[in-house]
């Protein structure tokens, strides 16, 4: 069984993962997905600083991400982990 697990900063997936564990599927193939936008959501004076702001996201997503994995392997699940950069739509 494939499983996508959304993760975010504040934790709320672990309600997933604690899920995921009880119904102790054979080999669940998990992926943590972790989105991060791809553009300031304020208008950023050149293009050094957007750079500045991507590599800040992406670090904070891989280490999200990271924190996640340990989540799961504390409930013996395997992972992966896939990080996605996007924007919000617009409303």
């Amino acid at each position: 069984m494939k499983v996508i697990v959304g993760i975010d900063s504040n934790g709320a997936y672990r309600h997933a993962l604690d899920l995921l564990a009880k119904l102790r599927f054979t080999k669940p193939h998990l992926t943590l997905l972790h989105a991060v936008p791809s553009s300031s959501p304020i208008q950023l004076p050149d293009v050094r600083c957007q750079s500045e702001y991507t590599k800040v996201v992406q670090n904070l997503g891989l280490s999200t991400l990271d924190a996640a994995v340990d989540e799961a392997c504390g409930r013996d699940l395997q992972s992966k982990t896939k990080l996605v950069f996007g924007r919000p739509p617009i409303a």
